[in-house]
């Protein structure tokens, strides 16, 4: 399987959602488009960014 971010291929994807999902859990609506991308991205993504400016992306 190939990582949406880095295109790298690896064994195992993780699935990162596009608008946090504590945005959309406490609300009961839908959460919205994934993508699947690898650890290593999702934990780069989750350093960088919190879910408040990950939401202002989409």
């Amino acid at each position: 399987m190939q990582c949406e971010l880095c295109e790298r291929e690896m064994e195992c994807l993780t699935v990162h959602h596009l608008v946090p999902r504590q945005n959309t859990k406490r609300k009961k609506t839908d959460p919205g488009s994934t993508v699947n991308i690898c650890s290593a991205c999702h934990r780069q993504i989750h350093a960088f960014f919190d879910n408040k400016t990950t939401c202002k992306r989409t």
